[in-house]
């Protein structure tokens, strides 16, 4: 009967689109969740745009990783770099610029404004899309507020990637997914007592770790979320889709984060 009633929770889930549904709920779908790495369907589009969310999201990805830097002034932006000069018209560090200086630039290609986090928020609430958070060097209870007051704490998920920074972020007070590096088996039992057993653990494990860690992370009852990106990437656009099907059957994460997203998802959705 629970065999009968599992099945049954899957499919209707499995039935239902992304609209109000949660990132638990995602997880629990047959199906890994596929995301775009920076918000792109491939690397010769503008990253950490809105623009180019919008087309990933459309084209049918529903995860958005994107990248949050800090003025001077304490405002959050959608950016990778340190420094403005290679995707944007504006020049130097943005944690010398103020929040209306960084307003005046515009991303290079697209020619959109900079993106804030507030405004990337707005944006996936309205268009049923998750995130997911590298905060870089900005603060996370700073980007978590922001997430609170936009409520979409159960829509987002953060990357963090030492100690030091999952402590910051599990010592939020209210809960949401929480990515910690694990490079092995100490790893995890140190993060599921910092989470204090908590169920918004995911763990991410390194692309070139042995199977074995996987496998070990997964029997912790801890998703696990990784990534394509560089030589896996490189190799399915040379060899063909086989190269994230045997990717993907040896692994078995939770989330894949990819800088060909829909090449990933068509490989592993066949």
């Amino acid at each position: 009967m629970r065999i009968k009633f599992s099945i049954f929770l899957l499919f209707i889930l499995h039935s239902l689109n992304a609209n109000g549904q949660s990132l638990r709920e995602m997880l629990l779908l047959p199906e890994p969740i596929v995301c775009s790495h920076r918000g792109v369907t491939d690397p010769e589009k503008m990253e950490n745009s809105i623009f180019s969310m919008n087309f990933s999201q459309k084209a049918g990805i529903k995860m958005h990783e994107i990248d949050i830097m800090e003025t001077k002034d304490g405002e959050l932006f959608l950016l990778h770099d340190k420094t403005l000069d290679r995707t944007t018209d504006l020049s130097g560090k943005i944690a010398e610029k103020t929040a209306e200086e960084i307003r005046k630039g515009k991303l290079l290609i697209t020619e959109e404004p900079i993106a804030s986090l507030k405004e990337t928020l707005s944006w996936a609430k309205d268009n049923e899309a998750f995130l997911m958070l590298d905060a870089k060097e900005a603060p996370v209870h700073t980007i978590m507020n922001e997430v609170k007051t936009a409520k979409m704490l159960d829509q987002v998920m953060i990357l963090t990637f030492s100690r030091e920074r999952a402590r910051e972020a599990f010592d939020y007070e209210h809960p949401y997914f929480v990515s910690v590096l694990i490079t092995s088996e100490e790893d995890i039992q140190y993060y599921k007592d910092l989470s204090k057993g908590s169920n918004y653990l995911i763990g991410y494990v390194n692309k070139n770790a042995d199977l074995e860690l996987y496998e070990k992370v997964r029997k912790a009852n801890i998703p696990v979320v990784t990534d394509t990106m560089g030589e896996f990437d490189l190799a399915a656009n040379k060899e063909g889709l086989d190269v994230y099907r045997e990717f993907f059957k040896q692994r078995k994460p939770s989330i894949l984060v990819s800088d060909y997203p829909l090449l990933l998802q068509e490989a592993i959705s066949e």
